[in-house]
């Protein structure tokens, strides 16, 4: 009877959910803020809180994108930090097929970019 008359959720739009407000995504700001990552004068990449670095292992994705130059497949190894979080930079890739694994401030996700830096023009895997 409830849902009859006021809906699955009280004071809903037409399509069933409330419009989030701009303050909602506020509360994400200090996230973006925190600084995960630094690095020191003599060059030497720092994890927040003494945290170790670890390398990252992808694998699979180059049987899925079969059609892409270098492909993605590898070990990534911390080497360097983007925005204040860790980026790392893929060992033994063929020449010229450089990748950079990534958080992206912009878009809020990690990212895979071509190129021995990080770059949001050239994504080629992203989430």
């Amino acid at each position: 009877l409830y849902y009859e008359e006021y809906g699955y959720y009280a004071d809903d739009d037409f399509f069933g959910y409330d419009e989030y407000d701009d303050e909602y995504y506020d509360d994400f700001d200090e996230f973006d803020a925190v600084q995960d990552c630094t690095v020191d004068k003599a060059g030497k990449v720092k994890l927040a809180n003494g945290t170790a670095p670890c390398d990252i292992k992808i694998e699979g994705v180059d049987k899925q994108a079969d059609l892409l130059p270098g492909g993605i497949d590898g070990v990534y190894k911390l080497y360097s930090c983007q925005d204040g979080r860790p980026a790392y930079l893929r060992q033994k890739s063929p020449k010229g097929e450089d990748r950079v694994l990534y958080y992206s401030r912009s878009f809020g996700d990690w990212d895979i970019s071509k190129g021995p830096k990080p770059n949001e023009a050239d994504i080629l895997m992203y989430g």
